[in-house]
């Protein structure tokens, strides 16, 4: 039996923090098939997915903020306190497509609880869940 590079995920992701994800990609593709299947096993165990989820979120809620200079996490937080939020159309379709692909409970914080509703030409009224069910 040959001896492991990294122990568990938790080194691995240590030792390869300063990397891009590519790089780190790459670095796993060229580890051994055992290595790769110890590593990825220590990942999930140990809890590493939800959180590597949680920080691809994190970026794409910066690149929206940088793009469209607005914030989903303020916007999430006016339209629960009971604010209205009115955004155009265009907008909220791409929020809605960058996170298409992720699960409801990794995108709870961003979307949970708030609907959008049609309102002029090119808007839409964000309220909440609440709110929208009892109209």
């Amino acid at each position: 039996m040959s001896e492991r590079v990294f122990d568990d995920f938790t080194e691995f992701y240590s030792l390869t923090r300063p990397m891009t994800e590519e790089q780190r990609d790459i670095l796993m593709q060229n580890l051994s098939l055992g290595e790769r299947r110890h590593l990825t096993k220590a990942r999930r165990v140990e809890g590493w997915d939800d959180l590597l989820i949680r920080n691809q979120i994190d970026l794409l809620l910066d690149q929206i903020k940088d793009e469209f200079d607005e914030d989903l996490i303020f916007i999430r937080i006016q339209v629960l306190s009971g604010h209205l939020r009115k955004v155009r159309k265009s907008f909220w379709a791409h929020v809605n497509d960058v996170f298409a692909s992720y699960s409801m409970r990794h995108k709870w914080h961003i979307l949970e609880g708030i609907v959008a509703k049609e309102y002029k030409d090119d808007w839409v009224l964000l309220v909440p869940t609440k709110r929208s069910d009892n109209e």
